[in-house]
């Protein structure tokens, strides 16, 4: 039981690393550790989801466009 726990956490940590270094992001303990805890993810809200929007959607979308 304790095993098969510190090979899950071991597996974890070395997901975390492999993740870090396909982002090409500098890799610490850190990092690792943040990432492993969850705490180094960004919280979308809906404010910043619409400004995303309007940004992409300025290029796409011009007036007369749309009917």
């Amino acid at each position: 039981m304790v095993n098969r726990k510190i090979e899950a956490t071991r597996t974890r940590l070395h997901k975390a690393h492999e993740d870090l270094l396909k982002e090409v992001r500098i890799v610490t303990a850190d990092t690792v550790k943040e990432r492993y805890l969850g705490s180094d993810v960004t919280h979308n809200t809906l404010a910043g989801l619409l400004d995303y929007h309007d940004q992409k959607m300025k290029k796409v979308l011009k007036c007369g466009t749309i009917i």
